[in-house]
């Protein structure tokens, strides 16, 4: 019996500088109740950038990303692994990434004192407004 092959499908990149404008930063905690046991309680922490890219994507240059802290951080199933997702690109493109938390506990002094000032991003060409982050970094000063 013949096995049959599966082809890699080729991707293509994509790189975008964002200049970041605003940055809300979220807190929240409540208490999580599975049935029958003692509640635990659950704590999440989010910042939300927004920008504008140096270069459109599918006509959009407003950009919002979404950088959350996670216990462990898995690269997402590839290839090509990745570190978040695009989940729309209209109105605005919508990048959302988990950071682990050390890494985030490091982030969140420079986005609430507005140290961030600049992002960027590579994706996996967007296919019906969904992409695979393949790589995030935020700064105080423009990457060249």
């Amino acid at each position: 019996m013949a096995t049959r092959r599966t082809r890699l499908r080729a991707f293509e990149s994509l790189s975008r500088s964002v200049e970041i404008r605003a940055v809300k930063a979220r807190v929240s905690v409540r208490p999580d109740e599975p049935h029958g046991v003692d509640p635990i309680i659950e704590s999440n922490a989010w910042l939300e950038l927004h920008g504008t890219a140096d270069e459109p994507m599918k006509g959009t240059r407003d950009i919002e990303i979404h950088i959350s802290a996670a216990e462990k951080v898995h690269p997402g199933v590839g290839p090509p692994a990745c570190v978040g997702a695009i989940i729309q690109v209209r109105p605005a493109v919508s990048v959302v990434v988990q950071f682990p938390h050390l890494d985030f506990d490091r982030l969140w002094p420079m986005a609430t004192a507005g140290r961030l000032t600049h992002a960027r991003f590579t994706v996996v060409q967007p296919h019906y407004g969904k992409a695979r982050v393949l790589s995030l970094s935020v700064s105080g000063a423009a990457e060249e």
